[in-house]
């Protein structure tokens, strides 16, 4: 088991090293609005991958925006962090069963966490995860992995050659909180996604079908997401 707790981390660790290169914005890796109209406040940024074995091969696509929720920062990073409510804004997870294979606390705070959860629909798919909290944001990042990652990251084996890539959102208070006092106001809730493009041929051109599929993944999702914590 300890031989598993250690794999899990590294292999965690490796997800969020990818997701903070992913969304970082540089002089090879620019944001611009994705190319519909009306949508100016999603972003999007390709590069392509041929020679990081840690990454699948081929047109990587980050899609992000940012939305204001009324609702506290708690109530959104509870939701989004708990496994049990993927199937109300994952696409993959909609109307399926969750379970949580695996915990590793990683703070003082129980929700700071690592875990691995099983989403049992057809096919099977699995999710790590990595939440974290503090008095200045949270994020929940989480990556897919098939069942042999899982097998042998819990097994204790040596994680470098599973490929993965990760997606999350940042969650932010839309003011500063008061000293010593319960947070108030609303949420700004980024979201960002990253995926294999495999209708992209380059990096310097997204086809219409691409560009049409992730503006209704991030759309449906922050609708999904938005319906669920405002009640």
């Amino acid at each position: 088991m300890q031989d598993g707790r250690r794999s899990l981390l590294k292999l965690a660790d490796r997800m969020m090293r990818k997701y903070y290169a992913g969304v970082s914005a540089s002089a090879e890796n620019k944001w611009k609005p994705i190319p519909m109209a009306g949508a100016d406040d999603i972003l999007v940024t390709t590069r392509y991958n041929d020679d990081d074995p840690e990454t699948p091969h081929g047109v990587a696509v980050t899609v992000a925006t940012t939305i204001w929720l009324p609702a506290r920062p708690k109530n959104v990073f509870d939701f989004l962090r708990d496994g049990d409510h993927r199937n109300q804004w994952d696409f993959l997870s909609l109307n399926c069963r969750t379970q949580e294979m695996a915990h590793v606390t990683t703070g003082g705070d129980p929700t700071n966490c690592i875990s691995i959860i099983a989403i049992n629909g057809s096919p099977l798919i699995f999710y790590l995860q990595e939440s974290h909290t503090n008095s200045t944001g949270s994020y929940v990042v989480y990556a897919p992995i098939d069942l042999f990652a899982v097998n042998s990251v819990l097994s204790g084996d040596n994680p470098d050659d599973i490929q993965i890539l990760s997606s999350g959102f940042a969650i932010l208070p839309d003011r500063q909180p008061p000293l010593h006092r319960e947070e108030i106001g609303g949420t700004l809730l980024t979201i960002a996604f990253q995926i294999i493009d495999e209708n992209a041929l380059s990096p310097e051109y997204l086809p219409p079908i691409s560009v049409a599929t992730l503006y209704t993944i991030i759309t449906e999702t922050a609708s999904m997401i938005r319906d669920a914590v405002v009640q």
